[in-house]
């Protein structure tokens, strides 16, 4: 996850909720294998970045091969319209941003957008 193919990926998430919650990041290798972050809160209207080397290299100790290839997860309590994020991969010459598009009252809205399932 931290580096592949020489793009660097960041995710970050955004509050849409009125009210301080908390959320937990998982990280999952390509193994089966998953860490669980310690649950962080989000004020409201915050952005925060996760810095995936960062999380990896205080859940296991090392940013460990076996996660070179995996996904994230990032779990809270509430309605879907509370926490909204998005994914940007850079490399040296390119940068691509993929996010979410939230919406009041929009009937089937999802907050994952296809693209995001394929990375």
């Amino acid at each position: 996850m931290p580096r592949q193919y020489g793009a660097s990926p960041l995710p970050s998430v955004i509050s849409a909720s009125p009210q301080a919650f908390s959320f937990t990041v998982a990280l999952h290798s390509r193994s089966g294998q998953a860490l669980l972050a310690p649950a962080k809160s989000i004020q409201p209207q915050e952005k925060l970045s996760i810095d995936l080397q960062a999380l990896l290299i205080a859940l296991a100790g090392s940013v460990a091969p076996d996660f070179s290839d995996g996904s994230v997860a990032v779990y809270f309590n509430g309605t879907r319209t509370m926490l909204a994020g998005y994914l940007t991969m850079t490399d040296p010459a390119h940068s691509a941003l993929v996010g979410t598009q939230v919406v009041d009252n929009s009937p089937g809205l999802t907050t994952v957008p296809a693209a995001l399932h394929t990375l």
